[in-house]
């Protein structure tokens, strides 16, 4: 089988060597965009810092609103028991209430009947001319009639002055208590103004509370919102540095740490191995700079290790070939490929898909090519490859 000879490996180191400026200016541009995805990153973590310290400050805010609107719902609840104890207390004030309109309403009454009766005793004086007891009392014919006369008026002298004392007694009563009926109304509208006054007052509070309490809560969510993008939008540029860090490391170095770690290019029976072979047919020896894997046309052909795509194309003898730059001069080469699935100057990863097995080129039918080069020297391919 034909492999690579020292003379082809120099055009293609050659060409290559052109490659490698694309490949610097690409790590150039890498190392640029990692310098300023950082910095944004660094903007957009001290806005973080600043954002959580405002939400820290709104969420002070809210504690003190909720423990002063805890502690109206407290005076309300209060009030509202005062308010239970303002309504019995107002019940029992009407009902006293309606009990001396009942007594006034009596109290007229007899203050009328009274005033009837001392009417009619003023007419009966005017009617006969100034009439008094002793007139009553010296007109009598004898001496029994004058006891008896002086009895009877006795008697009506009593009575006249009971009507008077009893009248004086009625009308200071019902001027006392229609002074306690006033009293009381003025008392129940004070209690009633005076509550709805401080209710109000509670009330209007618990409300100016309410409103900025649903404005912080409002402007906290806001901030939350505003928080959750950037932690976003943070989580997203670290995640460029790493694939751009990622990128960088893949273009030079780390190649080396991984001799028989690396992950296979591809299942399979390896059918020619590495160095020198007696060749059957012509009795003579022959050398192989790489190996032969057997493959199923269409299988996947993955990269071994993080690399930037330096060739991509076909290839003279080696049908549709990728060689890989493993950075330092570390090359991985894979040939017979029936399709291409990477294009030059394109940044790999381990395992990638690179492209599919065929036979473009081979002698051997569907098999991979696979070598491992550094500073253009070949490898065995077999020490670098992870043991199975």
């Amino acid at each position: 089988m034909k492999r690579f000879s020292r003379p082809v490996w120099i055009a293609l180191v050659f060409l290559l060597a052109v490659l490698v400026s694309d490949v610097t200016a690409g790590l150039q541009d890498i190392e640029e965009r990692i310098d300023a995805s950082k910095e944004t990153l660094g903007a957009v973590r001290r806005d973080i810092s600043r954002k959580k310290e405002v939400l820290k400050s709104i969420a002070n805010k809210e504690r003190g609103l909720l423990a002063r609107i805890e502690a109206i719902d407290k005076k309300l609840a209060l009030k509202g028991e005062q308010l239970e104890s303002y309504d019995i207390a107002l019940k029992e004030v009407r009902t006293q209430k309606a009990q001396l309109e009942v007594e006034v309403a009596d109290l007229k009454e007899e203050l009328q009947q009274y005033r009837g009766f001392l009417a009619y005793k003023v007419l009966q004086l005017y009617k006969y001319g100034g009439y008094s007891y002793v007139k009553a009392l010296f007109s009598a014919g004898s001496y029994a009639g004058l006891l008896k006369r002086y009895r009877y008026i006795q008697v009506l002298a009593r009575e006249d002055k009971k009507s008077i004392d009893n009248y004086q007694e009625v009308y200071a009563s019902l001027k006392a208590k229609e002074e306690i009926l006033a009293e009381r109304e003025q008392k129940i509208l004070a209690l009633e103004t005076a509550f709805k006054e401080k209710n109000k007052e509670i009330i209007a509070k618990r409300e100016e509370r309410t409103r900025l309490l649903a404005k912080i809560r409002k402007e906290k969510a806001s901030q939350k919102k505003l928080l959750s993008e950037l932690e976003s939008s943070a989580r997203s540029l670290q995640q460029t540095v790493e694939d751009l860090i990622r990128r960088k490391k893949s273009i030079f170095g780390g190649f080396e740490k991984y001799k028989g770690k690396l992950t296979w290019p591809l299942e399979g029976e390896v059918l020619t191995r590495f160095g020198k072979h007696k060749h059957k047919k012509f009795n003579t020896y022959i050398f192989s700079r790489g190996i032969d894997i057997a493959a199923v046309p269409g299988a996947e052909v993955r990269a071994v290790y993080n690399g930037t795509v330096l060739f991509a194309d076909w290839f003279k003898g080696y049908g549709r070939m990728v060689i890989l730059d493993h950075g330092k001069g570390f090359y991985s080469v894979y040939a017979y490929l029936s399709k291409l699935l990477v294009s030059v100057k394109g940044v790999v990863e381990e395992g990638q898909p690179i492209g599919q097995a065929g036979e473009t080129g081979s002698l051997k039918g569907p098999v991979l090519y696979f070598e491992v080069r550094y500073h253009g020297e070949p490898q065995d391919p077999l020490l670098w490859l992870a043991g199975r």
